[in-house]
């Protein structure tokens, strides 16, 4: 920064320590449960998803393959 520009450092504006605070409360409580355990977790829910979208997909694809479907 030139010391003859100086408007970006007196420009109107409050920083953000709310969200400061937030990012460190957030951080802490995730630390707390464990990355191991979140990324376990994660994993499950993955893992879920896909099994019940397999499903899902498996009886449509099923349904389609063994009706006649006529445009009318």
């Amino acid at each position: 920064m030139n010391s003859l520009d100086l408007s970006s450092y007196f420009q109107a504006g409050t920083p953000n320590i709310a969200g400061g605070v937030a990012l460190t409360t957030a951080i802490d409580y995730l630390m707390n449960l464990g990355m191991e355990n979140i990324h376990k977790h994660e994993k499950e829910i993955v893992n879920y998803a896909i099994n019940s979208l397999s499903n899902i997909f498996n009886a449509i694809k099923h349904t389609l393959k063994h009706k006649q479907y006529s445009l009318g």
